[in-house]
């Protein structure tokens, strides 16, 4: 969990989402820069970069992160998980869209457009770390468990400063999809700050080690960004500054709802629980966010554009919808059965004892993350592909109300665990909310989730009774990872042999 959150709240700001521009932006009186030509082929290298970046930062902070959980105690995973939730908060709560605007707005890449966008980011940064320290004593004495928060919440501030000095160019290379290089650099950083946290953690077994992790991490891109593709000047352009902020306002509303309905379950356990219950709890997110991570790097990349195209070119969503998210559904299906059935296995597997009751989590997560991320992701890109972005944002706020409702509630009604299956049972709410919202645009598709919902139950059902006849005393757990790996493999092959035609379409981003 510390090694794959440390990096969450600074990541926010440097990525493209699709669709963040929506809402519009006003006039710049700047010069634009020529409008860039874009080729299919580009575009296709890019997301495989993209891709490629994606697959080794997640596999880099996976690893480490089983390796951490080997040397330090629950507790110091539960601080942590505060800790980053709250900077994510800051973060997120004072988001401007700086680098989404950078990529999408027709003056980005003008020098004084940039170089203004540089001071108010480096302003953001400086006004982040002191907020951070200022509120870092009433978070302290909120969770007064957790001990040594505040001062850990000012340590780790300092991050936000020192990405708020990173190169603006970082941007300018997204907006003309020339990631190789970027994808290095992403991959550089987070083998540095692994690195940091896991040597930190040998001879410190503290949450300090995930602190100097995301402060190395920070440091790296920032000092890398201005030595590989150049720095920035101070400017104070009013007229980009009014479209500064004016798309900043639109990405405000968004990116706080993203953080109440990302967030909110850390912040909401970590009042009802002691910190190494949380410290557990958090393993269990580590494993289960990756394949709705996985998903969401998948349709923004890849489905996406496809989606776009097709509205551009007026042609059938729907239909272009079903030929695109039938490969991610397969692949969504395919893991998330895995984890349901195997879950508890691949923890007991790959974590020591002290972790076992994330397995249970684990699997409850997977499954809620079949319909608050598999089923929607794809069916929200749909919509912002329409220039529905309120609509989205409706769906956000469903997973909130969900959650503020289904956690208090189940840990009233049975503990601990009851609030787990609240909050696995309130990404239901979110997917309804996003079927009712295409259903606006005339995209319904319903008959393909419901296949592939009861194909996904039928599997997940009989990967977890093969786990469960095959009891802990007489098969090793990584015989029953084999077993369900195997089992869940054979069960969904059928369902891909037919999807020639879709993935090589996702592949090469035609329509």
């Amino acid at each position: 969990m510390a090694v794959d959150m440390e990096s969450s709240a600074q990541d926010k700001d440097g990525e493209s989402q699709p669709g963040a521009a929506q809402g519009g932006e006003a006039e710049v009186a700047v010069t634009p820069a020529p409008a860039e030509k874009i080729s299919g082929g580009r575009a296709a290298r890019g997301a495989r970069w993209t891709l490629f970046a994606f697959g080794a930062v997640q596999v880099i902070r996976f690893v480490s992160s089983i390796v951490l959980t080997w040397l330090v105690m629950p507790e110091a995973y539960g601080v942590i998980a505060v800790v980053m939730s709250v900077m994510m908060g800051i973060n997120l709560f004072s988001d401007l869209g700086i680098g989404a605007n950078i990529v999408q707005s027709a003056s980005g890449a003008d020098p004084r457009y940039r170089d203004t966008a540089w001071t108010i980011q480096i302003l953001r940064g400086l006004i982040l770390t002191l907020v951070a320290y200022a509120i870092a004593p009433v978070v302290g004495a909120y969770y007064s468990d957790y001990p040594g928060l505040s001062h850990f919440i000012q340590a780790i501030s300092i991050s936000s400063l020192i990405l708020g000095l990173g190169s603006m160019s970082l941007h300018v290379l997204r907006r003309s999809i020339s990631v190789a290089r970027l994808s290095a650099l992403e991959v550089f950083a987070q083998v540095m700050a692994s690195a940091t946290i896991l040597i930190w953690a040998y001879y410190d077994p503290t949450p300090w080690a995930m602190v100097a992790g995301a402060i190395v991490r920070a440091s790296t891109t920032t000092i890398a960004s201005h030595i590989l593709f150049g720095g920035d000047s101070f400017a104070w352009h009013r007229p980009s500054v009014h479209a500064i902020f004016s798309f900043g306002k639109w990405v405000f509303v968004s990116t706080a709802l993203l953080f109440l309905a990302g967030q909110a379950d850390r912040l909401i356990f970590g009042a009802l629980i002691p910190p190494a219950l949380l410290g557990v709890y958090g393993v269990g997110v580590l494993v289960a966010r990756i394949v709705p991570d996985l998903i969401a790097k998948l349709v923004g990349t890849v489905a996406y554009p496809v989606y776009c195209r097709a509205v551009q070119r007026d042609e059938s969503l729907e239909a272009v919808y079903v030929r695109c998210s039938r490969p991610l559904l397969w692949l969504g299906g395919w893991s998330s059965a895995g984890l349901c059935g195997g879950g508890a296995a691949a923890i007991s597997l790959l974590y020591k004892p002290e972790y076992a009751e994330a397995g249970w989590i684990l699997q409850w997560l997977a499954a809620g993350a079949w319909f608050g991320s598999v089923l929607r992701g794809s069916r929200t890109s749909a919509l912002l592909a329409k220039g529905r972005a309120r609509l989205v944002s409706y769906t956000s706020l469903a997973k909130l109300i969900g959650m503020v409702v289904m956690i208090p509630l189940g840990f009233e009604l049975a503990g601990f665990k009851g609030a787990v299956v609240g909050y696995a049972l309130s990404d239901v709410l979110p997917y309804a909310s996003s079927m009712w919202g295409c259903r606006s645009i005339g995209l319904r598709a319903f008959s393909l989730d419901l296949r592939y919902t009861l194909w996904f139950v039928a599997t997940s059902l009989m990967c977890f009774g093969a786990v469960y006849f095959m009891d802990g005393e007489h098969y090793a757990p990584w015989a029953q990872c084999l077993v369900v790996f195997v089992l869940d493999t054979l069960l969904w092959l059928p369902l891909l042999l037919p999807m020639r035609r879709d993935v090589q379409m996702l592949l090469m981003r035609k329509a």
